[in-house]
C-alpha cells in the first residue's frame, strides 16, 4: 500500500500543477482514506460517509489508484460488491505497473479477460514494466507506445551502465548464515562511503542480520533500519520515509529487509545484497540500487540461500533463473553481468516461463473453461494472487512514545466498541477510523503470539498486547518474534 500512496501523491501533485481541479482523484486499498469530495458535476458539497463508500469501490473518481489484488478479483468475481465497479472500465485506460508481478500460472486466463474486456468495452491496458515480460501470447503482442528506431529497448539496455549483477556469492560463497554475515559486514565496514540495502527470503533471517550489525553501526553512527511486514505499516511507512530523505541528502544508511521493498518502493542504496529468488524478484531488488543514476555505478550482489528458496518459491523459477544466470554468465565471462546484458536476459527468462509455466496452464485453462460455462462462484474461489498458507492474528502494536497516535487511536476504537450506538451505526464509526486503526496493527503467524492470546486472537479481528506480552513477542525494531525457536520464518 506504500506504494499505491507514493504513486496517488504523485498524481496528486501532477493534478495540481495542471490546475485540473480536486475530487479527481481516489486510492482504493484497506489502509486508504477516502477522499471527502468529488468533481462537481457529481455531488455538491462534502460528501457523507456512504457516499465515499460508493464511490471509492465502484471506481467512479477520474483516477483511481488500486492494487493488482483488488483490480483481477474484481474481474475474476461472482460478487456484486466487487462487480459494481465492472461498468467503469468501459472506454477506460487501465495503467498496470510492475505487470510481471501477476503469477505466469494466470498469464492465459488474465489476457484472455484482458482481450474480452477490450472487444466488448473498449478498454485499453497500458503495461508498464522494465523487463517486458511476455504476458501476452505472439499472436497478440503488445505494441510499444514509441516504436523502433525512435525508441529500441534492446539499444537503451545495452547503453545502460547504473548496475551490475555479482553473483560470485552465489556461485562460491558460503550458505551457513554467520558466515553470510560475517561476510557482509567486512563488506559495510571496507566501503565507509556506500550505503547498503540487504534483502532476506525469511524474516528471522532479516532479524537475525539487524542484530549482528547493530554493534558497529551504533559504534560507527551508521543509521541501521529494519524493514519488514513484522512491524506496523505506520512505522514502516516511517522509516522508508527516512531512508528516502538521507537519500536525497546522500547520507550514509544501512538497511536490512525482506521482500517488503521489492513492490516498487522509491528507495535508492548503492549496494544491494539479495538472497537467491527467481530472476524477477532479483530485477525488484535492482530496482533499489543507483535507482537515480548517480555518477558511481551501483552494485546487485546475490548470495546463497537455495537450499531452503524453495520453500517460497516455485521450484521451476529457481530452475529457470539458474540456468538462464548459467547461460549469461557463459556469453560474457566471469561473474559479473552488466546492465546491457539484463535485457536478452531477462528476454530469455521470460520465454522459459512462458513455455514451462504459462503456455496451457491448468489454472489459466480451468478458470477460461469456467468463464465460459458461466461458472463464476467457481472462478471466485479458484483465482487467488495471495496464497495464505499459514494462520495469521491481528494484533495492534501501541506506544505512546515509539507510535505517536497509536493509544488516541485505540482509545477512539475502545469508544465506538462500548458506545450505545446502533449496529449499522457503529460499523460506520468503525469503517471510518479503520484507516487510521490498521496502521498499528500486525498480522503475527501462528505460534508466535503466547497461548492465552493466540486463543483470544482466535475470534477477534485483532488483539491488543498488554505491557508484560511484548518482550516475549515483539520487539519495537524488529517486530514479531519467537523466543527460543530455531525454525526459519517465511513470512516477509
Amino acid at each position: 500500500t506504500s506504494v499505491i500512496d507514493q504513486n496517488a501523491a504523485i498524481l496528486e501533485d501532477i493534478l495540481k500543477v495542471a490546475e485540473l481541479g480536486e475530487g479527481l482523484l481516489a486510492k482504493h486499498h484497506y489502509l486508504a482514506d477516502w477522499p471527502s469530495h468529488i468533481e462537481a458535476q457529481y455531488v455538491q458539497g462534502e460528501l457523507a460517509h456512504s457516499q465515499r463508500e460508493y464511490l471509492v469501490e465502484g471506481w467512479e473518481y477520474t483516477l483511481t489508484v488500486t492494487t493488482f489484488v483488488q483490480f483481477l478479483e474484481s474481474l475474476f468475481s461472482n460478487r456484486n460488491r466487487k462487480l459494481r465497479k465492472l461498468h467503469n472500465l468501459a472506454n477506460a485506460i487501465v495503467v498496470l505497473d510492475e505487470v510481471q508481478s501477476i503469477p505466469p500460472k494466470y498469464f492465459l486466463a488474465v489476457t484472455t479477460l484482458f482481450q474480452e474486456l477490450h472487444r466488448q468495452l473498449d478498454t485499453r491496458f497500458l503495461l508498464v514494466t522494465a523487463t517486458q515480460p511476455f504476458l501476452f501470447p505472439q499472436e497478440h503482442q503488445v505494441l510499444e507506445l514509441v516504436k523502433a528506431p525512435q525508441v529500441n529497448p534492446a539499444i537503451i539496455f545495452q547503453q545502460m551502465n547504473r548496475i551490475s549483477l555479482d553473483v560470485s556469492r552465489w556461485q562460491d560463497g558460503p550458505e551457513d548464515l554467520e558466515a553470510i554475515l560475517a561476510g557482509f559486514l567486512a563488506d559495510i565496514q571496507a566501503t565507509p562511503e556506500a550505503s547498503f540495502l540487504f534483502i532476506f527470503n525469511y524474516v528471522r533471517e532479516s532479524q537475525r542480520a539487524y542484530q549482528y550489525f547493530s554493534d558497529y553501526c551504533e559504534q560507527s553512527g551508521t543509521p541501521l533500519i529494519y524493514l519488514s511486514a513484522a512491524i506496523v505499516p505506520y512505522e514502516r511507512k516511517r522509516r522508508i520515509g527516512t531512508i528516502q530523505a538521507r537519500g536525497q541528502q546522500g547520507l550514509r544508511t544501512i538497511v536490512v529487509s525482506t521482500q517488503v521493498v521489492e513492490a516498487g518502493v522509491d528507495i535508492d542504496l548503492d549496494i544491494v545484497y539479495r538472497a537467491y529468488a527467481p530472476l524477477d524478484s532479483i530485477n525488484q531488488s535492482a530496482g533499489r540500487c543507483n535507482r537515480n543514476g548517480g555518477k558511481v555505478a551501483g552494485s546487485v550482489r546475490l548470495f546463497k540461500q537455495a537450499k531452503r528458496s524453495h520453500s517460497i518459491y516455485d521450484q521451476t523459477f529457481l530452475q529457470i533463473t539458474e540456468k538462464v544466470l548459467q547461460e549469461t554468465l557463459a556469453r560474457n565471462g566471469g561473474s559479473v553481468i552488466p546492465e546491457s546484458m539484463f535485457y536478452e536476459m531477462n528476454r530469455s527468462y521470460a520465454a522459459k516461463v512462458h513455455a514451462q509455466v504459462a503456455e496451457g496452464s491448468d489454472a489459466s485453462l480451468a478458470l477460461i473453461k469456467d468463464m465460459r460455462h458461466l461458472r463464476f462462484a467457481s472462478v471466485r474461489e479458484r483465482f487467488s494472487l495471495i496464497e495464505q498458507n499459514y494462520t495469521r492474528y491481528g494484533v495492534f502494536i501501541a506506544d505512546r512514545e515509539k507510535l505517536p497516535g497509536s493509544e488516541e487511536v485505540w482509545q477512539e476504537y475502545q469508544a465506538i466498541v462500548h458506545s450505545g450506538m446502533g449496529r449499522w451505526e457503529r460499523k460506520q464509526a468503525l469503517r471510518q477510523l479503520r484507516s487510521k486503526l490498521l496502521e498499528y496493527v500486525v498480522q503475527f503467524p501462528q505460534g508466535y503470539l503466547p497461548d492465552v492470546k493466540e486463543q483470544e486472537a482466535a475470534d477477534k479481528p485483532f488483539v491488543r498486547l498488554s505491557k508484560e506480552e511484548y518482550p516475549l513477542c515483539y520487539d519495537f525494531n524488529f517486530g514479531y518474534f519467537k523466543a527460543q525457536e530455531n525454525e526459519v520464518v517465511s513470512f516477509f
